[in-house]
């Protein structure tokens, strides 16, 4: 992507951001529009078909120095779905259509996940969709 398609991705993300947590504002990681944090990053965007963002997935990819020999580690964080449109099961459109397309990419070897929640149904959505948890 070029610089200013980076900072258009990067303004929807703000927009679902600002819907959800209107009082915090970020400008770091994905947020940012900084290359180097958004190509270390799956970026899954929902949006209505004007064009408005209405929900977002960014799982981060990173180099994991794991046992017998060193793996890829997806960091299942930073799901953040607009709140009128939480009854629409948009995390489980966001969440199979991200992970689904790496996995294959890595023509199926394992592949490390890991979650940081407040929130336990979502370490079990999460665990549920996932095998050897």
């Amino acid at each position: 992507m070029d610089q200013p398609d980076l900072d258009s991705l990067s303004a929807a993300l703000r927009t679902v951001w600002s819907r959800k947590l209107a009082d915090c504002s970020l400008t770091n990681g994905v947020f940012s529009g900084d290359r180097s944090r958004i190509e270390a990053t799956v970026i899954t965007l929902v949006a209505r078909n004007h064009g408005t963002a209405v929900a977002f997935y960014a799982p981060a990819l990173m180099d994991a120095e794991t046992l017998p020999e060193p793996n890829v580690l997806l960091q299942l964080d930073l799901v953040l779905v607009d709140p009128g449109e939480r009854s629409n099961h948009r995390s489980l459109v966001l969440t199979g259509p991200t992970c689904f397309p790496l996995f294959f990419r890595r023509q199926f070897r394992p592949l490390c996940l890991s979650k940081v929640t407040r929130v336990p149904a979502v370490v079990s959505m999460a665990a549920e969709l996932t095998s050897d948890v």
